[in-house]
Protein backbone atom coordinates (compact mmCIF):
# COMPACT_ATOMS: atom_id res chain seq x y z
CA UNK A 1 0.00 0.00 0.00
CA UNK A 2 1.20 3.15 -1.15
CA UNK A 3 2.04 5.52 1.91
CA UNK A 4 0.44 8.99 1.47
CA UNK A 5 2.76 12.34 1.64
CA UNK A 6 3.63 14.11 4.52
CA UNK A 7 5.32 17.11 6.12
CA UNK A 8 6.72 18.50 9.61
CA UNK A 9 3.17 19.71 11.40
CA UNK A 10 0.83 17.40 8.97
CA UNK A 11 -2.89 16.99 11.00
CA UNK A 12 -4.39 13.46 11.02
CA UNK A 13 -7.11 13.74 8.48
CA UNK A 14 -5.86 16.44 6.60
CA UNK A 15 -6.12 16.07 3.28
CA UNK A 16 -2.86 17.53 1.47
CA UNK A 17 -3.32 18.88 -1.92
CA UNK A 18 0.02 19.50 -2.99
CA UNK A 19 3.65 19.76 -1.82
CA UNK A 20 5.99 21.66 -3.91
CA UNK A 21 10.14 22.92 -3.86
CA UNK A 22 12.10 25.66 -5.74
CA UNK A 23 12.51 24.15 -9.52
CA UNK A 24 14.94 22.44 -9.80
CA UNK A 25 17.09 24.69 -12.07
CA UNK A 26 18.05 26.41 -8.83
CA UNK A 27 19.90 23.60 -7.10
CA UNK A 28 21.29 22.74 -11.42
CA UNK A 29 22.80 26.53 -10.63
CA UNK A 30 24.63 25.66 -7.35
CA UNK A 31 25.68 22.04 -9.00
CA UNK A 32 27.47 24.25 -11.96
CA UNK A 33 28.98 26.79 -9.89
CA UNK A 34 30.38 23.67 -7.26
CA UNK A 35 31.34 21.18 -10.37
CA UNK A 36 33.47 24.52 -11.53
CA UNK A 37 34.83 25.75 -8.65
CA UNK A 38 36.32 21.99 -8.25
CA UNK A 39 38.26 22.47 -11.21
CA UNK A 40 39.83 25.65 -10.01
CA UNK A 41 43.13 24.14 -8.49
CA UNK A 42 43.29 21.05 -11.18
CA UNK A 43 43.53 24.39 -13.76
CA UNK A 44 46.06 25.97 -11.39
CA UNK A 45 48.39 23.07 -11.70
CA UNK A 46 48.29 22.59 -15.14
CA UNK A 47 49.36 26.61 -15.43
CA UNK A 48 52.25 25.78 -13.12
CA UNK A 49 53.54 23.02 -15.00
CA UNK A 50 52.98 24.24 -18.08
CA UNK A 51 54.23 28.30 -17.82
CA UNK A 52 56.84 27.98 -14.72
CA UNK A 53 59.77 25.74 -13.47
CA UNK A 54 58.11 25.12 -10.09
CA UNK A 55 57.97 21.71 -8.97
CA UNK A 56 56.77 20.47 -5.97
CA UNK A 57 58.91 17.14 -4.01
CA UNK A 58 56.69 14.34 -2.82
CA UNK A 59 57.12 15.07 1.02
CA UNK A 60 58.67 18.16 1.23
CA UNK A 61 57.08 21.10 3.50
CA UNK A 62 55.26 23.26 0.01
CA UNK A 63 54.40 19.50 -1.13
CA UNK A 64 52.39 19.43 2.16
CA UNK A 65 51.23 22.87 2.34
CA UNK A 66 49.86 22.49 -0.79
CA UNK A 67 47.74 19.58 0.17
CA UNK A 68 46.89 21.10 3.27
CA UNK A 69 45.53 24.01 1.33
CA UNK A 70 44.13 22.17 -1.45
CA UNK A 71 41.93 19.37 0.94
CA UNK A 72 40.93 22.66 2.77
CA UNK A 73 39.24 24.13 -0.07
CA UNK A 74 37.26 21.19 -1.39
CA UNK A 75 35.99 20.87 2.24
CA UNK A 76 35.06 24.54 2.09
CA UNK A 77 32.91 24.50 -1.16
CA UNK A 78 31.63 20.94 -0.54
CA UNK A 79 30.16 22.40 2.96
CA UNK A 80 28.56 25.05 0.82
CA UNK A 81 26.91 22.80 -1.54
CA UNK A 82 25.97 20.30 1.19
CA UNK A 83 24.48 23.85 2.71
CA UNK A 84 22.41 24.63 -0.73
CA UNK A 85 21.52 21.24 -1.00
CA UNK A 86 19.41 20.39 2.71
CA UNK A 87 18.43 23.96 1.89
CA UNK A 88 16.27 22.92 -1.67
CA UNK A 89 15.41 20.00 -0.01
CA UNK A 90 14.02 21.11 3.24
CA UNK A 91 12.58 24.43 1.40
CA UNK A 92 8.71 23.23 0.65
CA UNK A 93 5.48 24.82 0.28
CA UNK A 94 2.24 22.84 0.93
CA UNK A 95 -1.50 23.02 0.23
CA UNK A 96 -4.10 21.67 2.42
CA UNK A 97 -7.67 21.47 2.34
CA UNK A 98 -7.17 23.60 5.62
CA UNK A 99 -4.53 25.67 5.45
CA UNK A 100 -1.49 26.53 3.39
CA UNK A 101 2.00 25.83 5.13
CA UNK A 102 5.59 27.36 4.13
CA UNK A 103 8.64 26.38 5.41
CA UNK A 104 11.80 27.95 5.36
CA UNK A 105 15.29 26.30 5.98
CA UNK A 106 17.40 29.46 7.17
CA UNK A 107 21.23 27.92 7.36
CA UNK A 108 21.59 24.55 8.44
CA UNK A 109 20.31 24.66 12.11
CA UNK A 110 17.07 27.20 11.68
CA UNK A 111 13.47 26.62 9.93
CA UNK A 112 11.14 29.57 9.73
CA UNK A 113 7.67 27.97 9.26
CA UNK A 114 4.55 30.13 8.83
CA UNK A 115 1.03 28.88 7.95
CA UNK A 116 -2.60 30.63 6.98
CA UNK A 117 -6.03 29.11 6.77
CA UNK A 118 -7.27 28.60 3.21
CA UNK A 119 -10.27 30.06 4.76
CA UNK A 120 -8.18 33.44 5.08
CA UNK A 121 -7.06 33.81 1.52
CA UNK A 122 -8.15 36.90 -0.29
CA UNK A 123 -6.52 36.78 -3.32
CA UNK A 124 -3.59 34.88 -5.15
CA UNK A 125 -1.30 36.24 -8.18
CA UNK A 126 1.81 34.63 -9.90
CA UNK A 127 4.32 36.03 -11.53
CA UNK A 128 6.85 35.22 -13.61
CA UNK A 129 10.38 37.12 -14.47
CA UNK A 130 12.65 37.08 -17.81
CA UNK A 131 12.66 34.46 -20.61
CA UNK A 132 14.09 31.49 -18.29
CA UNK A 133 11.65 31.71 -16.09
CA UNK A 134 8.91 31.93 -18.76
CA UNK A 135 10.76 28.75 -21.24
CA UNK A 136 10.96 26.48 -17.52
CA UNK A 137 7.83 27.34 -16.38
CA UNK A 138 8.32 28.41 -12.84
CA UNK A 139 7.82 31.62 -10.85
CA UNK A 140 6.50 33.26 -7.92
CA UNK A 141 3.05 32.95 -6.39
CA UNK A 142 1.79 35.14 -4.35
CA UNK A 143 -1.01 34.77 -1.49
CA UNK A 144 -3.01 37.50 -0.04
CA UNK A 145 -4.61 36.78 3.52
CA UNK A 146 -6.71 38.53 6.02
CA UNK A 147 -4.13 36.86 8.65
CA UNK A 148 -1.24 38.79 10.83
CA UNK A 149 1.29 37.79 7.91
CA UNK A 150 -1.22 39.08 5.21
CA UNK A 151 1.25 37.98 2.09
CA UNK A 152 2.38 34.55 1.64
CA UNK A 153 5.22 34.05 -0.85
CA UNK A 154 6.10 30.40 -3.06
CA UNK A 155 9.15 30.96 -4.41
CA UNK A 156 10.51 29.90 -7.83
CA UNK A 157 8.03 27.12 -7.56
CA UNK A 158 7.48 25.10 -10.97
CA UNK A 159 3.49 25.85 -12.86
CA UNK A 160 3.02 29.06 -10.54
CA UNK A 161 -0.28 29.49 -12.86
CA UNK A 162 -1.23 25.65 -11.89
CA UNK A 163 -0.21 26.45 -8.04
CA UNK A 164 -2.63 29.68 -8.38
CA UNK A 165 -5.64 28.00 -9.24
CA UNK A 166 -5.16 25.10 -7.23
CA UNK A 167 -5.26 27.54 -4.25
CA UNK A 168 -7.84 29.44 -5.49
CA UNK A 169 -10.16 26.12 -6.37
CA UNK A 170 -9.45 24.70 -2.54
CA UNK A 171 -10.15 27.94 -1.22
CA UNK A 172 -13.47 27.71 -2.57
CA UNK A 173 -13.80 24.21 -1.53
CA UNK A 174 -12.99 25.22 1.93
CA UNK A 175 -15.64 27.69 2.26
CA UNK A 176 -18.88 25.23 1.00
CA UNK A 177 -17.55 22.76 3.41
CA UNK A 178 -17.56 25.58 5.78
CA UNK A 179 -20.98 27.12 4.87
CA UNK A 180 -22.52 23.39 4.45
CA UNK A 181 -21.33 22.19 8.43
CA UNK A 182 -22.92 25.67 9.57
CA UNK A 183 -26.33 24.98 7.69
CA UNK A 184 -25.89 22.02 9.04
CA UNK A 185 -25.53 22.42 12.61
CA UNK A 186 -28.34 24.78 12.69
CA UNK A 187 -30.70 22.21 11.77
CA UNK A 188 -29.28 19.86 14.62
CA UNK A 189 -29.89 22.66 17.10
CA UNK A 190 -33.00 23.72 15.80
CA UNK A 191 -36.21 22.64 17.59
CA UNK A 192 -38.45 20.36 16.47
CA UNK A 193 -42.37 21.10 16.05
CA UNK A 194 -44.28 17.86 15.96
CA UNK A 195 -47.18 18.17 13.47
CA UNK A 196 -50.87 18.72 15.02
CA UNK A 197 -53.24 15.81 14.59
CA UNK A 198 -57.06 15.63 15.05
CA UNK A 199 -56.29 13.51 18.04
CA UNK A 200 -53.68 15.73 19.57
CA UNK A 201 -55.03 17.17 23.12
CA UNK A 202 -55.92 21.38 22.82
CA UNK A 203 -56.92 23.15 25.06
CA UNK A 204 -59.70 25.91 24.45
CA UNK A 205 -59.36 29.57 25.41
CA UNK A 206 -62.35 31.06 27.29
CA UNK A 207 -62.82 34.75 27.64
Amino acid sequence: MKSQPQFPGHDEGEVIKAIMRRHWLRLFRHALWFILETLIPVAGAILLLLFTQIRLEVGSLPYVLAILGISLYYLYILLFFFADLVDYHLDIWVITDRRLVSIEQKGMFNRVVAEQPILKVQDVTHEMHGKLQTLMDFGNVHIQTAGEKERFIFAEVPHPDRVAKLILKTHDEAIQAHDQRRVDMYQTQAPTKAPLTPDSPHQESHL
